[in-house]
Order: structure tokens, then C-alpha cells, then sequence
């Protein structure tokens, strides 16, 4: 290949991890709205008594809760009500 094509393929290289960058922010921006979506969704229960101790504790039993296992310890800990 010869030399002056280098920096070409340099620069598409740089527009191809760009839009990975890109598209890797986009999927963490949603991710988070969807949790804050659960957490206000789970509250709202919580506040309006629909759902007691061991409407969560089913929940955290469901395949859904696996999703989001590295969080779940920290979600618990956190709501004073669940202690």
C-alpha cells in the first residue's frame, strides 16, 4: 500500500471510532434515562402504598432484576424502606 494513502485511512479510522464513541454515549444516555424511568416508577409505587416490601422483593426475584444485578444491592441499600 503506498505511503500517501496513510493518512487516509487514518482519518477514516478516526470518523469510524468517532461515530462509535458517539453511538456508545447515545446508549448510555438512554440506559440512564431508563433506570431513573424504573427508580421513579418504583417510588411513585411505593409512595402511594400500592406496592409494599414484598411487591420488591418479587420484583428482585424476576429475570428483570438480573438486568440490572450490579445496581440492584445498591437499590436496596438505599431505600430506607426496604432495610
Amino acid at each position: 500500500m503506498s505511503d500517501s494513502l496513510q493518512p487516509q485511512f487514518a482519518e477514516v479510522l478516526t470518523l469510524i471510532k468517532t461515530a462509535q464513541q458517539k453511538v456508545i454515549a447515545t446508549a448510555n444516555q438512554e440506559l440512564i434515562k431508563l433506570y431513573w424511568s424504573i427508580g421513579k416508577y418504583i417510588s411513585d409505587r411505593l409512595a402511594t402504598s400500592e406496592w409494599c416490601k414484598k411487591a420488591i422483593e418479587q420484583l428482585a426475584a424476576t429475570p428483570l432484576a438480573r438486568l440490572f444485578d450490579a445496581n440492584w444491592e445498591l437499590f436496596r441499600n438505599t431505600m430506607p424502606s426496604l432495610q
